[in-house]
C-alpha cells in the first residue's frame, strides 16, 4: 500500500529565527528621546546668559561622599592599600548615603530619557555631577509625567524628591548608581 505523501516545505531554523525576532522586539520596546536642537544661547538660571545655577550645599556634600572614596583610592601608597580601599568603598559610601533621605532643589542635566512603546512609561536619568545619576520611571498617570515628557537629553533641571533606599542597602553595592529616586518636583531651568 502506498501511503499518501504530502509535499514537504524546506524547514527554516526556527529557534534562531525566533531568537532574532525576540531580540528585535526587545530593542524596539523603548524609544530614546530626541537630542535637543542646538540652542542659539545657552540655558541659564539667571538673566545673564551662560551662568550656571549654583548647586545647593546638600548636593555638594552628597557628591563629596563619592569623591572622597575615589580620592582615597587614587592617593593610596601601594596596590595592596588601593585594593583594600576599593573593597571598602561601597561600605564607606553607604555609611553616608543611607543617612540621606531625600534632596531639595538639586541641579542636574537630563542624561537619558526613554519612552516605552508598550505602556508609554518614561524611564529617565538625571546626572547630578560627578557622573552620579538619579533614575525614576514614571507612568502616564503620574503628576510629573507631562513635565518629564517635555524634557530632552541635555536639559538642565532643578529636582526635589526622595531616594528609594532598599532595606538591604543593595543600591550601595554599585555605589555609582544610577540611584533610584522618587521625584516630587522637576523644573527645567
Amino acid at each position: 500500500m502506498n501511503a499518501l505523501r504530502l509535499p514537504t516545505l524546506p524547514t527554516l531554523p526556527v529557534l534562531p529565527t525566533l531568537s532574532i525576532l525576540a531580540a528585535l522586539l526587545v530593542l524596539t520596546a523603548c524609544d530614546k528621546a530626541p537630542e535637543p536642537a542646538p540652542a542659539s544661547a545657552p540655558v541659564s538660571a539667571s538673566a545673564d546668559a551662560g551662568v550656571k545655577p549654583e548647586w545647593p550645599q546638600a548636593q555638594i556634600d552628597f557628591l563629596a561622599l563619592s569623591a572622597d572614596v575615589k580620592s582615597a583610592q587614587s592617593n593610596a601608597s601601594s596596590d595592596a592599600e588601593r585594593d583594600k580601599l576599593r573593597e571598602e568603598a561601597p561600605a564607606t559610601f553607604c555609611a553616608g548615603f543611607e543617612k540621606i533621605a531625600g534632596f531639595k532643589d538639586w541641579i542636574g542635566t537630563v542624561d537619558d530619557i526613554r519612552t516605552s512603546t508598550v505602556n508609554k512609561s518614561i524611564d529617565f536619568e538625571v546626572d547630578i555631577g560627578g557622573n552620579i545619576k538619579l533614575e525614576e520611571i514614571l507612568q502616564t498617570g503620574d503628576a510629573l509625567y507631562p513635565t518629564v515628557a517635555a524634557l530632552h537629553v541635555g536639559d538642565t533641571v532643578r529636582i526635589s524628591g526622595v531616594f528609594v533606599h532598599s532595606k538591604t542597602g543593595a543600591e550601595c553595592i554599585y555605589y555609582m548608581g544610577p540611584f533610584g529616586a522618587q521625584m516630587t518636583q522637576i523644573a527645567k531651568i
